[in-house]
């Protein structure tokens, strides 16, 4: 009975184990679903202007591929951005300058990274279509 008890304390861990890379696996599901559904935006309108100003960062093409990157990889210093984006370092200023004026990213020392509403935009622009 002793080798019985030993083989079902050894079933156990396996089982456990495998229970909890089920439990690590579900986890990083929830935190993809939290990142992917956007917040609803209750009772705010936007002026034609606004609109145009968060549209207007994501043009030319420059930035949205900053803002694709931003992302796709989060939050980044400029010289990474520059080298993933193959911006030199004034046009790459020049273009996070517009992003951040437009609410669509932020800058907290040396690393941008995307507001949540730039988030929410850059995933309705990013997300396949069934176009």
């Amino acid at each position: 009975m002793a080798g019985k008890s030993g083989k079902e304390n050894k079933k156990s861990k396996s089982e456990l184990s495998e229970i909890l890379a089920e439990l690590a696996a579900l986890r990083q599901d929830v935190e993809a679903l939290k990142l992917s559904e956007p917040a609803p935006i209750v009772g705010r309108v936007l002026t034609a202007e606004q609109v145009a100003r968060k549209a207007s960062a994501f043009s030319p093409a420059a930035r949205a591929r900053l803002i694709e990157t931003l992302l796709t990889q989060g939050p980044q210093p400029p010289p990474q951005l520059g080298d993933t984006c193959g911006l030199a370092t004034g046009s790459l200023y020049h273009h996070l300058r517009e992003i951040v004026a437009a609410g669509i990213a932020t800058v907290e020392g040396k690393v941008y990274q995307l507001t949540p509403e730039g988030a929410r935009l850059a995933r309705a622009f990013f997300s396949p279509t069934d176009e």
